[in-house]
């Protein structure tokens, strides 16, 4: 395998068929939490924000809608889905978040969803986006964390998940366990007001999840079944279940940390 693959280079690669509904799938799974935990700090008219691997677009959308005669900047290193978006306070960026060069606060709100877990330089990142935060603006990140799979009594999809996982960490260097050091990783960035929440949606047939977890399994079948980690067998049982209108269970939670950069003091 390529220790340097990055995601999207080969795995979930916007090529790939299924990728937009897969994408679609997880932001309806979590789309309610994240407008939920945004508006609590605020979000509305005349914000400046920065939504940074925007994927499909639907949470900087929705954030076009509030800011009013604000301003969003979506990034991602490839925008078609995000030019199915049309919004009037949209301005759509194509680019690598290392190689983006903002001014330092520039933005009331920089946000990004399922993005750090997935960089190999997620600390190096962490620290260019909390810089792109003005005095007093909130800087919110959310990761996955399994609190389901691994404890799964269905011996198919635990084994499915838990190799998919591994599979994600030798290939693109995806790390589960990132969303888990929040909101410390903003704390050590000098960010004040932290907070924490943790989002955990059931995964029932034809639930986003589950519909998520399917497209997932079956794009990285291959993968999986060069990893030598679990059989092509697992991996049709663990489709089945999640299929199936019996199943009521956990997978990925969703951890959101914010902390926000302290205002200027009072005649600067």
């Amino acid at each position: 395998m390529n220790m340097l693959e990055r995601y999207g280079d080969h795995l979930f690669h916007p090529d790939r068929e299924g990728e937009y509904g897969r994408l679609i799938a997880l932001a309806a799974a979590f789309d309610p939490a994240t407008r939920n935990q945004l508006t609590a700090l605020g979000v509305g008219r005349g914000w400046r924000c920065l939504d940074l691997g925007a994927g499909p677009g639907t949470v900087s959308q929705w954030l076009a809608e509030v800011v009013d005669d604000g301003e969003v900047v979506a990034v991602d290193r490839d925008i078609r889905f995000l030019e199915l978006v049309d919004h009037p306070r949209l301005t759509v960026r194509i680019a690598d978040i290392a190689e983006l060069d903002f001014a330092p606060g520039t933005f009331d709100l920089v946000h990004a969803r399922f993005l750090l877990m997935h960089l190999r330089d997620r600390d190096h990142v962490l620290v260019r986006m909390a810089s792109w935060v003005r005095p007093g603006g909130w800087l919110v990140v959310s990761d996955h964390a399994d609190l389901g799979a691994f404890s799964s009594t269905h011996f198919a999809y635990r084994q499915a998940l838990t190799a998919l996982w591994r599979m994600l960490a030798d290939t693109i260097g995806t790390d589960m366990t990132y969303g888990r050091r929040h909101p410390g990783t903003l704390a050590a960035h000098r960010l004040t007001e932290l907070g924490m929440a943790v989002d955990v949606p059931i995964v029932t047939a034809r639930s986003p999840l589950a519909v998520f977890w399917d497209l997932t399994l079956r794009q990285a079948t291959p993968n999986l079944l060069a990893s030598g980690m679990v059989t092509r067998d697992t991996i049709e049982a663990a489709l089945a279940y999640l299929a199936d209108p019996g199943t009521f269970d956990l997978s990925v939670g969703m951890i959101t940390a914010w902390g926000r950069q302290p205002p200027s003091p009072i005649g600067q």
